[in-house]
């Protein structure tokens, strides 16, 4: 068992991811799952089946690429107005429980806080206005930043060079557990795992990665 008590002595600097890390993911979920196949087997005038199983192939296709989290490029691709559904759907836009503690127990012991994220930055700008977590971050990296995705370690090279934080005092958190491994074999010590992305779904408890199901866990008492 880890004592975070003594540990958080040993970081200086925290990365955080946003969508399913320090949001509910079940607003992506619902977007893409739901609302979008949904729309488009209306417009295609298909079965909903059948939109969603085209649809999941080039969800697939794109899922480490740049595509994944530009909405512009899903504009395009699908030929629909994607940023008018994901405002109809704000109402979704959910912050974890002890997102905001957790924040502000960084903020008091003056740790510097990164958003490190594949949003793209007018995703970025939608979400802050709903969830107003925006004020507690000392800088915003996006995959966009570096045209380099996170499941590339070019991306966690580059991300050491712009923000020059020492790996050996740094913690990144993300709510998936491939970019998690990547940012740890690239020489971040402390890493974990942000298991309950969603609230609508179980918890991913990943072997031989710290996980918490939410941020209390590491929040000493």
């Amino acid at each position: 068992m880890i004592n975070w008590n003594k540990n958080w002595n040993k970081i200086d600097t925290v990365l955080l991811d946003m969508d399913g890390t320090l949001l509910d993911d079940h607003y992506e979920d619902f977007f893409w799952d739901v609302e979008v196949p949904k729309r488009y087997a209306a417009k295609y005038i298909i079965t909903t089946k059948e939109a969603n199983k085209r649809l999941q192939k080039l969800y697939y296709k794109h899922e480490k690429s740049m595509a994944w989290s530009d909405i512009d490029f899903w504009e395009k691709e699908l030929d629909m107005k994607l940023w008018s559904i994901r405002h109809q759907l704000r109402h979704l836009v959910r912050l974890h429980p002890h997102t905001i503690r957790f924040l502000r127990f960084l903020k008091k012991h003056k740790k510097r806080i990164y958003l490190v994220t594949a949003s793209h930055p007018k995703d970025i700008d939608f979400k802050f206005g709903y969830s107003k977590i925006g004020g507690y971050f000392d800088g915003i990296c996006t995959s966009f930043d570096f045209g380099i995705s996170k499941h590339d370690k070019l991306f966690w090279k580059n991300l050491q060079k712009k923000l020059k934080y020492d790996n050996n005092r740094t913690l990144f958190a993300d709510d998936k557990e491939k970019i998690v491994r990547v940012a740890k074999s690239s020489g971040i010590k402390w890493v974990i795992v942000k298991s309950k992305s969603s609230s609508k779904k179980p918890a991913n408890m990943p072997k031989n990665l710290l996980y918490v199901h939410h941020f209390d866990d590491i929040i000493p008492s």
